[in-house]
């Protein structure tokens, strides 16, 4: 849930868990974490956020980019 930095002073938290994500709050990253610990609730991690691709007319315009430059 947590990656350390090179310099060893910041935690990131990649992905809060459930209960923070439901309620929209920063997560601490421990396990349990902060807000999990004080309303005792069960601290379960959270699912990632889905992955983007490219924007919807990008291939039209590489497309027309490959057939105007040829």
């Amino acid at each position: 849930m947590t990656k350390k930095n090179n310099n060893n002073y910041r935690l990131k938290v990649t992905t809060a868990c459930q209960n923070c994500q439901r309620r929209k709050i920063k997560c601490s990253g421990e396990t349990p974490c902060k807000y999990c610990s004080k309303v005792d609730k069960k601290c379960e991690p959270g699912k990632p956020g889905k992955k983007r691709g490219p924007p919807p007319g990008q291939e039209v315009i590489r497309s027309r980019t490959s057939r105007m430059e040829s």
